[in-house]
This record gives C-alpha cells, structure tokens and sequence, in this order.
C-alpha cells in the first residue's frame, strides 16, 4: 500500500529529486517549500510520514519536528535531513 509522505525542503532541486524518486516507488507524495507551508498542509492532511530540511529559513526542521510532536497526530514518522 502506497504511503501518503509530505516532504518539506526549500531547495527547489532536491524537493523535485526526494518527490520523484518518492513516487517513482508508488508513494503519494505532497510537498511544501519551507517550514510554515509544511506545517499547514500536515495540519490540513492525513500523513503517514514527514521528511523535513533541518535548515530552513523563518520555520525550520525543529520547528516542524514540535509541531507534530504537540499535535494529535504525534506518532507519525519524521525523517529530518541536512545538505551541511
């Protein structure tokens, strides 16, 4: 069963790159550009797993990381990443 993963990276390339090879496995995948966009849409959606930047401008990884962490969906999976 295809997972339904967000993926938040303010790299234009590698959220396009994460994105392709994500569906290319048969994921659905939504993405966000930065910290505050990736928070609305796991807010507004059904996740079953977050891949975030940790270095972002404003909303980084941490930020997104607590978020979730506080929200009723706390269980779900984070995987943070970091190009430094």
């Amino acid at each position: 069963m295809a997972e339904r993963i967000l993926v938040i990276e303010d790299e234009k390339g590698i959220l396009g790159l994460i994105e392709a090879a994500l569906s290319r496995h048969g994921h659905r995948v939504d993405t966000a550009a930065d910290g505050q966009e990736g928070i609305q849409k796991f807010d507004d959606g059904n996740f079953d797993m977050v891949i975030t930047d940790v270095l972002m401008p404003e909303v980084g990884g941490l930020g997104v990381l607590q978020h979730i962490r506080g929200s009723s969906h706390q269980r779900v999976p984070i995987i943070g990443m970091s190009g430094t």
